[in-house]
């Protein structure tokens, strides 16, 4: 299913980013974080423009999942991966409980576009919803990355 990273660590403490306070200052261009060389974390718009170009927030979260129920809950609602994005139903790490949660039922990923100081802009998808949502997550919590290239 792969790693779950909290967002200090996701973007590598850059500019001191931690998980309860902002960057200082605010980087400008991407940011490569723990991706690879030559790629980087997706900002908030960068979202906005790979899932406007799935057809939208309604209809993109099916075209993202990964088909069939081998790491997805029934009904796996609208899942095609006609993007070839094949998201799996990774679920998240949650500080509040120190546990995983939702395995097979969510997955959540990260942008590098803080939402507050202890906050930053995710996408998630669920096992029951074609639709792929916007949300803020705390910064605390062990979340999905898909890194893209530059």
């Amino acid at each position: 299913y792969g790693g779950l990273y909290q967002w200090a660590e996701l973007v590598q403490y850059l500019n001191g980013a931690s998980n309860s306070t902002s960057w200082d200052p605010v980087p400008s261009g991407n940011v490569q974080g723990i991706c690879p060389e030559g790629w980087h974390i997706p900002t908030e718009a960068e979202w906005v423009t790979f899932i406007n170009a799935l057809g939208g927030s309604t209809l993109a979260g099916g075209k993202m999942k990964e088909a069939g129920n081998t790491h997805w809950s029934n009904p796996n609602t609208g899942a095609t991966n006609s993007s070839g994005f094949t998201a799996l139903g990774t679920g998240h790490w949650s500080f509040s409980y120190s546990g995983f949660y939702y395995l097979l039922k969510l997955n959540s990923y990260w942008s590098s576009t803080q939402s507050s100081p202890d906050g930053s802009w995710i996408r998630y998808l669920m096992y029951n919803s074609a639709s792929v949502t916007r949300d803020s997550s705390n910064k605390g919590f062990g979340l999905s990355v898909r890194c893209i290239n530059d």
